[in-house]
């Protein structure tokens, strides 16, 4: 189960440092690895536990491609149960969503790729 963890975790930091690199202006990726170093750091679980908790209502869209997850989704399924300390999960959704627009294919592709496998490490995690 430690290992799974792990992996997940560090499948979800490479996430974010490949969305850093593709978007070098954007602090707000910035930010969203601080916090997820940080609550990596106080409860390792606790990433995937939230990942769960967000993810679930859109799996079968991410594992599908569907471009409509990130184009005309508002997420109210899950905006309005999100706490102050989540608000970077929402944050970095939004944020994905207004630059799908602009990504090549390739890195479209990179981002269903590490979306499907934190899910499928996620749910390996959940077993």
């Amino acid at each position: 189960m430690t290992t799974l963890l792990t992996a997940f975790n560090t499948q979800l930091l490479n996430f974010i440092e490949q969305l850093i690199i593709l978007c070098p202006e954007d602090n707000d990726f910035k930010v969203f690895k601080n916090g997820f170093l940080l609550l990596k750091k106080s409860n390792p679980r606790q990433v995937s536990v939230f990942f769960s908790k967000y993810i679930h209502d859109f799996r079968d869209q991410i594992l599908s491609k569907e471009e409509s997850f990130f184009l005309e989704n508002n997420y109210e399924s899950v905006t309005k149960d999100i706490e102050s300390s989540q608000e970077n999960i929402l944050m970095t959704i939004n944020k994905l969503k207004n630059y799908w627009g602009g990504l090549s294919k390739t890195n479209k592709d990179n981002i269903w790729k590490y979306l499907s496998n934190l899910i499928k490490l996620n749910d390996l995690l959940q077993k």
